[in-house]
């Protein structure tokens, strides 16, 4: 480590504290360096941070490695200066430049501070920065309910995340939430885990009980040996209560639990959940060719669209029953339907009028606000410099009727018997471009509203329900529906231009994901799910064999 004076600054308490203070009046880092400075020792344990992100201000004390603007900040060891509220409120402001490391703490403080709003949209922004921290916090809040609806499966999702990431405070609620709720059916990996935590972790508090004691030595003689303290001796003493924590808690807890009497329970659990939750999603999905029926109902009476809603329920219902039933009958079904006269192009076709009926209906105004948001500044209807709050408080008749107009818009291309490219065109008139690639395909045919359309009406409805929700570019950029094939795999991709902001705005169950997921598990697929990136991505993968006819 670096150990010049030159351009150093070591804090002697208080002139050099008011010179980081005016860095941080427009430095970020320093912000989240003066929070972390006001911080109190047994906060942040709690917090246990383990992201690589966090070293250097843990290190910051020890060693002369860390920079603002080319100074160099050496934190005194110890001192009195301690104080929540600043620490809060510096992060608060870290936090809002949107400097990735400040995101899990405040929404630690806000969530421990019962402020359940911003701790929900901050540890999400620390998830999609992929910090297991923000993932472990994210379980916490779904586990308790605070300030969302209670979602154990949602929980449970993300705790399995930071358990994979190392982060062992999630290691209790994870396996708690396994052998209570049901959500893994195999769980033969957890004997060996559990003995390999033990025995690790045992070998660990030894050293680290050793250790602790010639640390505090060290800290109070104030001698120092850097051949003692070196970064993976100092990373272990910084995770030594939580890592105790888990392991009094596997020990005591998990040691007289019959193990086959655990899996008959997890087995009956996972099964009367993935029926639940297959029916959610039955529900769910039944909503855009019911609001179709009730537009045509009400306006239309087109006996096309009353005929192409039914088939598509009675298609959606024969699938869900495969789903719930058979998953082996489901795949001989996909092999079998491989012709027809339905294509991708008319099951995207189909798909797209039942989202659009059912989107632009008023009791769904409410997840595509945005576009009618967009569409207004751009048509000098509103102020350009309106804010999504103040136009959900002072617009609402001018949304109430822009929703009518484009409903009753769309509506009537469909009754002209409007051409695709004449309906994406709309669709790029009032919302975005919509760019559908390899689509055209001649080796692709199945029956109309069979199982493989059915199928593909799963996927395609959730994946435009979500482009719709959470599109947002101030470019304009393309949203891009994509066929690819791809080792022995046919592939639907869809890249929907967002920002994370909006992504972490709820506008639903969250259960779809979930859903593709198990769906995906039952014909031997895959769904991939998106990476925290602007250009959100997510994939549906079905083997060759399932829709292309040898």
């Amino acid at each position: 480590m670096p150990n010049s004076q030159e351009n150093t600054m070591t804090l002697k308490l208080p002139a050099d504290l008011d010179q980081l203070k005016q860095l941080a009046e427009t430095e970020p880092k320093a912000q989240f360096t003066l929070a972390w400075f006001y911080l109190p020792e047994d906060v942040k344990q709690k917090m246990d941070f383990i992201d690589e992100r966090y070293k250097e201000y843990w290190l910051a004390g020890i060693f002369d490695d860390f920079s603002i603007r080319d100074k160099n900040i050496v934190f005194p060891i110890a001192h009195e200066k301690h104080d929540l509220d600043k620490a809060f409120n510096w992060l608060k402001k870290a936090a809002e430049s949107d400097f990735e490391a400040a995101y899990y703490p405040f929404a630690q403080l806000c969530f421990d501070a019962s402020i359940f709003s911003q701790a929900l949209e901050y540890s999400v922004k620390s998830k999609e920065s992929d910090f297991a921290e923000g993932f472990c916090l994210l379980g916490n809040i779904y586990q308790t309910g605070s300030g969302v609806k209670q979602d154990h499966r949602l929980a449970y999702e993300y705790y399995k995340t930071a358990f994979r990431k190392g982060y062992k405070r999630s290691h209790a609620p994870y396996l708690s939430l396994i052998f209570i709720n049901g959500f893994e059916s195999d769980i033969s990996w957890y004997p060996n885990k559990l003995d390999e935590i033990r025995d690790n972790s045992q070998e660990l508090l030894i050293k680290l009980d050793c250790y602790a004691g010639k640390y505090l030595e060290l800290l109070e003689s104030n001698e120092w040996n850097e051949d003692f303290i070196d970064e993976q001796e100092y990373e272990k003493n910084r995770v030594y209560k939580s890592i105790k924590f888990n392991i009094n808690w596997l020990v005591d807890t998990l040691n007289g639990v019959s193990q086959s009497a655990m899996v008959a329970k997890n087995n009956l659990l996972a099964k009367e959940r993935e029926l639940e939750e297959t029916m959610a999603m039955f529900a769910h999905k039944f909503r855009s060719p019911l609001d179709a029926i009730i537009y045509n109902t009400e306006h239309e009476h087109q006996e096309k669209l009353y005929r192409q809603a039914a088939q598509t329920m009675r298609g959606l219902l024969d699938i869900f029953s495969l789903v719930a039933t058979d998953a082996d009958k489901l795949q001989d079904r996909l092999k079998q339907d491989c012709r027809g006269n339905g294509n991708l192009i008319t099951a995207f076709s189909k798909v797209l009028d039942m989202v659009l009926l059912h989107l632009l209906s008023v009791s769904a105004k409410g997840l595509i606000r945005q576009h009618y948001l967009r569409y207004a500044k751009a048509q000098g209807l509103c102020d350009m410099e309106t804010s999504s709050k103040q136009w959900y408080e002072n617009c609402r008749e001018l949304e109430q009727k822009l929703q009518q107009d484009w409903e009753l818009s769309y509506a009537q291309l469909l009754g002209q018997s409007a051409t695709l490219a004449q309906r994406l065109a709309w669709l790029e008139s009032h919302f975005f471009k919509l760019e559908l690639l390899g689509f055209e395909r001649d080796d692709i045919r199945f029956d109309e509203y069979e199982v493989t359309e059915s199928l593909l009406t799963i996927v395609l409805n959730e994946f435009l329900v979500n482009v719709f929700k959470y599109y947002a570019s101030g470019e304009k950029e393309s949203v891009v529906l994509e066929w690819i094939s791809r080792d022995g795999h046919q592939v639907l991709a869809c890249r929907n231009p967002s920002t994370r902001h909006d992504r972490t705005r709820i506008k639903g169950s969250g259960k779809g994901h979930v859903f593709l997921s198990a769906l995906a598990g039952k014909i031997g697929s895959e769904f991939i799910k998106p990476n925290p990136a602007d250009n959100f991505v997510v994939e549906f993968s079905l083997a060759d064999e399932l829709l292309i006819s040898n």
